[in-house]
């Protein structure tokens, strides 16, 4: 026999027969109010997306300026940017995604995990690894081109410069709570 997940204690719904057992009362939410719910959920983590792309973008615009200004302290600067970028944006989404999967209103514990993975796991990897495949793959077919043309170099310098910066978040954001 099939057993029923318990509403979690803050779902909104109406008391309806159990679609397992209908001799039973549950609460259930309209399927296609969920529904919507659910599809502006994965609109605003599309256009998160887009959001964190054209920063990483824009870090790219002035990171030639800060090379042909400042030489090598330019390229760490840009990197430790792109770091911040890359760090902040998973970090603000994922307080956001948590917000809007408790909007959608899932039903159960399980549901409600199993949203919040569906909308961390594609933003999070598009945003974390994006500008360390652009570098890696795409930046030697540009002007700018890779720093003295060698892009593996220059995707572990942007990889030590994003643990730098994450750690830097991470530590901010424990002594933020600490207060």
């Amino acid at each position: 026999a099939s057993v029923e997940s318990p509403a979690r204690p803050d779902f909104e719904g109406a008391l309806l027969p159990s679609e397992i057992n209908s001799r039973q009362v549950a609460k259930w939410m309209d399927r296609k109010t969920r529904s919507v719910k659910v599809f502006v959920g994965y609109l605003l983590s599309g256009l998160y997306i887009a959001v964190m792309l054209g920063l990483a973008g824009y870090v790219y615009d002035i990171q030639d300026h800060l090379v042909e200004e400042y030489e090598t302290v330019g390229k760490i600067a840009a990197a430790f940017l792109l770091g911040m970028v890359i760090s902040g944006g998973c970090f603000v989404w994922e307080k956001l995604a948590r917000k809007i999967v408790a909007w959608e209103n899932p039903r159960t514990d399980d549901d409600f995990t199993q949203d919040l993975i569906w909308k961390l796991w594609p933003v999070q990897c598009v945003v974390a690894y994006n500008s360390f495949v652009y570098i890696a793959f795409f930046k030697r077919y540009t002007p700018t081109q890779c720093l003295n043309g060698n892009c593996l170099a220059e995707v572990r310098l942007n990889l030590y410069m994003t643990f730098a910066s994450y750690a830097c978040i991470c530590v901010a954001t424990t002594i933020v709570n600490a207060l």
